[in-house]
């Protein structure tokens, strides 16, 4: 073979093997980079949840206090209905009481308003 083909070649031959060098080299680099950001994600996905799991038991912690309240609140609930039907109950008396009065002073009203003699007329059977 020729000497300038041999030169030639081993030029080529000697850019591909830096090529080659450099690529591995930088295939290195990505991979350590690769890696590197990975042990952050994973890092990252951990503290996720570890976060996760806090905020579930907080929102069990809710979810009791909630259910807690519910349940004083229908006791407190039925309590009054039962106190304000004690207080109704007492008082029903006094609004029968005074019904019949109120019936009373209408009827009244109505007499003092009608002329006198048709009401002695509608008494004692007297129509016109």
């Amino acid at each position: 073979m020729d000497q300038d083909l041999i030169a030639y070649l081993d030029q080529r031959f000697g850019e591909t093997s830096r090529q080659l060098e450099s690529v591995r080299t930088d295939l290195s680099t990505f991979r350590e980079e690769v890696n590197r950001r990975f042990e952050g994600v994973d890092g990252e996905i951990r503290h996720t949840r570890v976060l996760v799991e806090q905020l579930r038991h907080e929102v069990h912690i809710v979810a009791e206090g909630v259910m807690g309240l519910s349940d004083r609140l229908a006791a407190n609930q039925s309590e009054t209905l039962l106190k304000f039907d004690e207080v109704r109950a007492s008082m029903v008396p006094y609004y029968q009481d005074l019904n019949r009065r109120v019936l009373n002073l209408e009827g009244r009203a109505e007499r003092q308003t009608r002329d006198i003699i048709e009401v002695i007329k509608e008494k004692f059977g007297k129509a016109q």
